[in-house]
């Protein structure tokens, strides 16, 4: 309930929380927008199921936050660049993780195997 005060990455979050075990699972965001703002988002989460572009629409309607400090939201003191607008940069970015993966050989197959390895992982929580 009240889905539209949530950030869409924590809705995304909580969505794939749902449905891991053997049976199906639903769920249902709740939410009343009292706001623009607030439609546009709801409508997102319902649209879009990848992390990457929920993460990006996020960015796009919230702003980016501090990257010290408490501000999670709307923080606008980037001199240098507008990181809204710096899209060539994020994909330059993503494409050099993505390199950094396999050179390492680091692929969706290793973490599988940790993860098989180390079941009691799943339960396990960095927040």
């Amino acid at each position: 309930e009240n889905a539209e005060r949530f950030g869409l990455s924590q809705l995304h979050q909580l969505r794939g929380r749902v449905g891991r075990g053997e049976l199906p699972g639903y769920c249902f965001l709740i939410g009343e927008p009292e706001s623009p703002e607030g439609e546009r988002r709801m409508e997102e989460i319902m649209r879009e199921s990848d992390g990457f572009r929920i993460a990006e629409a996020d960015l796009r309607l919230r702003g980016p936050g501090e990257l010290l400090g408490v501000l999670q939201h709307g923080f606008k003191g980037f001199r240098m660049v507008n990181i809204l607008r710096a899209e060539r940069f994020v994909e330059k970015a993503r494409k050099e993780a993505d390199r950094f993966l396999k050179i390492r050989g680091i692929t969706p197959a290793y973490f599988k195997a940790i993860k098989e390895k180390f079941p009691e992982w799943e339960r396990i929580s960095l927040t």
